[in-house]
């Protein structure tokens, strides 16, 4: 296998965070945004947006194993949790305040306050809920994970996948409770996977040739069962109690194990991707880190709600290719633009937190320097002299 630089920031990583959120971005294009229900069903244009569905759909699976990936071997540190809290509310209360304030046709009522100081118990956002959990047992799952040998690593991550997704897949329904992929036990599982290849390597056949065609490969195998699951509940040839039904069910979910694989390929493939450039690995960095944002940003009531929803039906309409080409052009301008406003979110943290920046920088020269200062003359070895 291929050991990767463990300290060294992967640019790579920073753009599969991007891409990621651009799949998400047009996940949500084509379910909140309505070019799937635009779409006239049985249509070219309709299979090819809910072919983009189904690509987007592994995006949260990436940023799980991503996760796994960059955290292993990282020391825990509390603030990590409070500062992604504190930018959740960010998220949530600037937006609300700028609708409430500035765009009176749109209703900011009580419940939007509470969840927006109250992010953790309101379940503002699932997928910030479920990291906590996995965030509280990082530092446990990395000193286990350290101990263990490449092989009993692999054993491990074999058996998770085919208890935890094949199994479910074949008897229809959630067998270990993890909420179809929506729960903090869903992201360990899948820490478990992206930490064996920040541990061990990239295995050596895992080329791009052998990654992108297996990405595609399950992308296709996923839309084409679900397609089908859909086409026989619609023509009346199953029921949707019946077993077949939830077992095709579950080939478009979180959980899937084609959706697993789809991450793990794309991992394999952006982890090993190299760019030497210090300007261009530094603006990745800054975009990679932004993406969270980005995410809390166009998940927001504003945006979801009183921006977004059916706002692009009408790509719907459009002949395939130019179906395709629009919805993902759209995802990238609109990450682009997201993306942008994130990145302005974090110098104006960076602002406000620049005169308990420099206090600490002083206290920690302070430190530094007294720990570099000789002995002073009374010391034992001194007095013998």
């Amino acid at each position: 296998m291929e050991q990767l630089q463990r300290k060294e920031r992967n640019p790579g990583i920073e753009i599969f965070r991007c891409v990621s959120m651009i799949m998400i971005i047009m996940l949500h294009l084509t379910g909140q945004g309505g070019v799937l229900g635009g779409a006239a069903s049985g249509s070219a244009s309709y299979y090819s947006a809910y072919y983009l569905k189904t690509i987007g759909y592994c995006a949260v699976n990436c940023y799980a194993v991503i996760s796994g990936y960059v955290n292993t071997e990282k020391t825990f540190k509390f603030r990590k949790i409070a500062a992604m809290w504190l930018e959740v509310v960010f998220w949530l209360a600037v937006p609300a305040a700028i609708t409430h304030f500035f765009l009176p046709q749109f209703t900011v009522t009580r419940d939007t306050w509470i969840e927006a100081f109250f992010p953790v118990s309101t379940k503002a956002y699932w997928y910030f809920n479920a990291y906590i959990l996995l965030f509280a047992l990082m530092p446990i799952l990395n000193r286990g994970l350290e101990k263990l040998t490449e092989k009993q690593h692999r054993c491990i991550m074999i058996f998770l996948f085919v208890t935890v997704t094949c199994l479910p897949f074949v008897g229809g329904s959630d067998l270990f409770v993890t909420s179809s992929g929506y729960s903090g036990m869903w992201l360990i599982i899948l820490f478990v996977f992206g930490s064996y290849f920040r541990i061990h390597g990239i295995p050596k056949f895992a080329k791009w040739y052998v990654t992108i065609p297996l990405f595609f490969l399950s992308a296709t195998a996923s839309w084409a069962i679900d397609l089908q699951r859909s086409y026989l509940l619609t023509n009346g040839k199953v029921e949707s109690s019946d077993l077949l039904y939830k077992s095709m069910d579950r080939a478009l979910s979180y959980i899937s194990p084609f959706m697993v694989i789809m991450a793990v390929c794309l991992l394999c493939f952006f982890a090993q991707v190299r760019i030497n450039a210090k300007p261009v690995r530094k603006v990745l960095g800054i975009m990679g880190k932004a993406t969270f944002g980005v995410y809390l940003f166009h998940v927001g009531d504003m945006i979801w709600v009183n921006w977004l929803k059916n706002r692009y039906r009408s790509f719907g309409h459009l002949e395939a290719w130019q179906l395709l080409l629009a919805t993902i052009g759209t995802a990238i301008l609109l990450f682009l633009i997201w993306d942008l406003i994130a990145i302005g979110r974090i110098y104006l943290f960076k602002l406000f937190t620049w005169p308990f920046s420099k206090i600490k920088k002083k206290r920690q020269e302070k430190k530094q320097k007294e720990e570099e200062k000789p002995d002073d003359l009374t010391s034992p070895v001194s007095n013998q002299e």
